[in-house]
């Protein structure tokens, strides 16, 4: 009988002894506080600033608050990402450098001021048909009297061509250059082929030109036109759209007022002087609507396959209508030419949601390749980052 008591004394002395250093090592637990959402909302707001001012310690400390009070499990989630994210910044001491907007626009404007690929893309095959046509007229003022000995300057020429072309660009052209060159090239050939083609419809046998003569002034006026984009390129600055838009301008116009002209008159020689006189007035009015609009390269490819689409479907309906009428294709010049107006008007409406190419734009950075662990989960996020 004396055991039990015993060992009662002791239990109740180990209870007494034993329950103090338990509860000592047990910390009382404080429940957290889980904010209202709107207020959730409001504090992730103003920790974001946080970390877009440059605060990057303090902004991970206040979201990481914050994810411990966070009254759903995607919040939660967002704000252990940020704070991993603020904090990651912080031990690794980035901070923001503040840009004033005239140092901004002077490294924009370096960064962009190079020529793209796709304009020197152009110039490159500009340049190799501008070297065959120096090869056309070589051989028309030399006759030469074997095939070899025309088609060899003539690839020759070509390569010439295209050797100054890398040579100009050694140090890169500036951006709109290339496609300068390349308008000014082909409008300096529309210009002469126009005129000349105008003097031969209304001199007398005698006073037309000789094809040694065309071949010259095409040559020149082609060559003259490639110089004069290349200055104004280079010197005044230009955009690869504006400087395309110029080119397309002066080639629609003409073909529009020509075309017009030509079909009401019957005369062809009025029809030639007012597609020279139309094609100026469209370079220049080219130039004042691509100061407002700014249209990019895209834009203006598209205007003008609206353009030739236009003249194709309307031209084409007609002669597939009246061919057989023995109207002797009256019509068929003005039908082709409202058929281009009425394309290039459609295709310049409905590329009006295109972005402009304005220089003073945030240049697009090519897409590089993301990989951001995820803290919690142990997983990964992997994308692409960057503007286009």
């Amino acid at each position: 009988m004396k055991r039990p008591g015993l060992v009662l004394v002791l239990t109740l002395l180990m209870v007494h002894v034993v329950s103090p250093f338990a509860q000592a090592d047990e910390a009382p637990t404080v429940p957290t506080t889980v904010l209202p959402a709107a207020e959730w909302d409001t504090q992730y707001a103003a920790a974001r600033l946080m970390l877009r001012d440059g605060l990057f310690a303090n902004a991970a400390e206040s979201l990481a608050w914050m994810a411990e009070r966070a009254p759903d499990v995607g919040r939660k989630r967002l704000a252990l990402e940020q704070s991993w994210l603020a904090l990651y910044w912080s031990k690794r001491g980035y901070q923001l450098e503040l840009v004033s907007p005239e140092e901004r626009s002077v490294t924009m404007a370096r960064f962009r001021d190079k020529r793209t690929t796709d304009e020197l893309g152009w110039l490159y095959t500009s340049a190799v048909i501008y070297g065959v046509g120096s090869g056309v007229a070589l051989a028309v003022h030399t006759e030469p009297d074997s095939a070899a000995a025309g088609i060899l300057p003539t690839m020759g020429l070509a390569a010439a061509s295209v050797a100054l072309v890398y040579q100009l660009d050694r140090r890169p052209l500036r951006y709109g250059g290339a496609q300068a060159i390349t308008s000014g090239l082909f409008l300096g050939f529309e210009e002469g082929l126009t005129w000349v083609m105008w003097q031969q419809s209304h001199a007398n046998r005698e006073d037309q030109y000789s094809s040694k003569t065309m071949s010259t002034l095409l040559w020149g006026a082609s060559t003259a036109g490639a110089v004069l984009g290349g200055i104004v390129g280079h010197s005044r600055g230009i955009t690869p759209g504006r400087a395309s838009l110029i080119g397309s301008g002066a080639l629609w116009s003409a073909l529009a007022v020509g075309l017009t002209v030509g079909d009401v008159t019957k005369d062809t020689t009025k029809g030639l002087f007012a597609a020279g006189v139309a094609l100026n007035l469209g370079a220049v009015g080219a130039l004042l609507v691509g100061d407002v609009f700014q249209p990019s390269i895209g834009r203006v490819r598209f205007v003008d396959l609206g353009g030739l689409s236009g003249a194709l479907v309307f031209g084409g309906l007609y002669a597939a209508i009246f061919a057989d009428n023995n109207n002797d294709g009256r019509g068929l010049l003005g039908v082709t030419a409202a058929g281009m107006i009425t394309g290039l008007g459609t295709a310049w409406v409905l590329t009006k949601s295109m972005s402009p190419d304005d220089p003073q734009r945030a240049p697009p950075t090519p897409l590089v390749p993301v990989v951001m662990p995820i803290r919690d989960t142990g997983g990964t996020v992997m994308g692409l980052a960057g503007t286009f």
